[in-house]
């Protein structure tokens, strides 16, 4: 009888076993992820997903497009800052800029200059724009001489901005300004000046120069490269342009006054015969031909950036 008491009893314990084993089981199971529930009874609330970015619609069909991030300027890059204090007004949903000179009744507003838009289902297109740390307006634009973007400005990436404002403004000194349009009143037209008569003079000289100091880089290059005879000739070249150097120089340098000192002289023709606009806010003068070319070699190396953007 002892015998079966034990059997019994060990049967008991074993069988309570089992059961709280099957009990975590099942508890195990029902928890998703083999993970334990939650105290209060919840399961664990799903990991949350990174917003997605989503560009500013377009503000016109024909003419907006939408900033992306970028990285910072290349090096060597001359991007100015931004204008001090520039931010949204907090009054407009679409912004942009100019792409070249405009003349309005207001002054001059240069390429690249930052604009607000109040409303742009309605012609003519009037903006806002910023100068003097503040924005000024309303004015009526070309709509095909400037880029609109819908959101406000201080959405943008401001490296965008710096490289946007660089490029349209050097491309506003390149090109002829445009006339604002609409509601605005354009400016009076001037009697056309003569042109002026040492430009070409002076153009001659600077491409003279221009290609007297490449010459200098190529012998220089090829006499590190040269021995001998070679060598020699090409030291005797340099030292034969070495003397005619300073003439060129005081060639270059007398073209150069007689053309500025016409120009000062003459200002109406420093705007191609366009009477200049009533307290231009900065007004672009005719540019020489090295400056002229200077700008156009800085246009191609932030061109690629503009397109990456703009694409």
């Amino acid at each position: 009888m002892k015998i079966f008491l034990v059997f019994y009893f060990l049967l008991f314990i074993a069988g309570t076993l089992l059961v709280d084993s099957f009990g975590h089981l099942l508890a195990r199971a029902e928890t998703p992820g083999g993970e334990l529930a939650d105290p209060a009874g919840e399961a664990p609330a799903p990991a949350a997903k990174t917003p997605r970015a989503d560009k500013p619609a377009p503000a016109v069909k024909t003419a907006s497009v939408a900033l992306q991030k970028t990285a910072e300027p290349e090096p060597g890059l001359k991007l100015p800052p931004l204008p001090a204090n520039l931010k949204a007004s907090g009054k407009h949903q679409a912004w942009g800029f100019t792409k070249i000179r405009i003349i309005t009744p207001s002054g001059e507003l240069q390429g690249g200059t930052f604009l607000e838009f109040p409303n742009i289902d309605e012609l003519p297109l009037m903006a806002w724009f910023f100068a003097d740390r503040n924005w000024n307006g309303p004015l009526a634009v070309p709509e095909d001489k400037v880029i609109l973007f819908g959101g406000t400005l201080d959405g943008a990436d401001p490296a965008d901005l710096r490289l946007f404002q660089r490029y349209y403004f050097l491309r506003g000194q390149l090109e002829p300004p445009a006339s604002a349009m609409g509601g605005a009143v354009a400016a009076p037209a001037a009697p056309v000046a003569p042109a002026n008569p040492f430009e070409e003079d002076y153009k001659a000289m600077v491409v003279k120069y221009i290609a007297f100091t490449n010459r200098t880089e190529v012998l220089t290059a090829e006499r590190n490269k040269a021995s001998g005879a070679a060598r020699t000739k090409i030291i005797d070249e340099q030292k034969a342009m070495k003397l005619q150097e300073s003439e060129l120089i005081r060639d270059l340098k007398n073209a150069q006054e007689k053309y500025s000192d016409w120009k000062k002289k003459n200002p109406g023709a420093a705007t191609n015969g366009t009477a200049k606009p009533a307290t231009p806010p900065s007004s672009a003068a005719a540019l020489d031909p090295a400056t002229a070319a200077e700008y156009r070699e800085e246009l191609k190396r932030l061109e690629p950036g503009v397109r990456r953007i703009l694409q």
